[in-house]
């Protein structure tokens, strides 16, 4: 009975602001209504900020099956939702980025890359509803055999220096967005798969 009362007296007072707003905005002086009534002004709806840049891309490398795990850092607007990541992919000899698939996460499974490149380009865009943000610097994979032997995924032109080969013990191999971190992994059907 009390909850009743106050949902009533609630909805009263909604009615009675939105009634002074209204009175409000037909006046010459829209402010003096608001500040004898002792009522803010109604705010105009404002649009979220476009969702941020995709940037520090990091790639995992599933020996067992060969695909690619991309993931990333994007710093979206507070209280904003619903971002989704474009993925598109260029292979060599192609002229223009393919779409390749949407994540509603900061990370994607590349399925469907085929054997034999020696590198990859991707490009990750974040889009809320109409509003689209950045393309992400563009990313290159690169595979291939370390110095020594061994098989590694990273991204940037040439092996970091401190790349380690992938290894038989572990079940992925991996090279973070700067380049920076070795790679470990096993070699397997994945890598066979990858033409390695």
């Amino acid at each position: 009975m009390v909850n009743d009362a106050v949902d009533t007296l609630r909805g009263d007072a909604g009615d009675v602001v939105r009634s002074i707003r209204a009175f409000a905005e037909q006046q010459a002086n829209p402010n003096a209504v608001y500040n004898l009534a002792q009522i803010p002004p109604a705010s105009e709806p404002t649009t979220a900020p476009p969702p941020a840049q995709p940037t520090d891309l990091t790639v995992t490398l599933e020996a067992a099956s060969g695909d690619l795990m991309l993931s990333w850092k994007a710093s979206n607007p507070t209280g904003t939702s619903g971002t989704s990541y474009i993925i598109r992919r260029k292979l060599p000899g192609e002229n223009a980025f393919s779409f390749i698939g949407v994540s509603g996460k900061k990370k994607f499974v590349d399925t469907t890359l085929i054997a034999g490149p020696d590198s990859v380009q991707y490009t990750v865009q974040g889009q809320r509803a109409d509003s689209t943000g950045p393309l992400s610097q563009v990313f290159i994979v690169t595979f291939g055999q370390l110095p020594g032997g061994g098989t590694t995924a990273y991204v940037g032109a040439s092996a970091p220096s401190n790349a380690i080969p992938a290894k038989a013990s572990s079940s992925s191999a991996y090279a973070n967005g700067n380049g920076n971190n070795a790679a470990n992994g096993k070699t397997g059907n994945g890598l066979a798969r990858m033409g390695w």
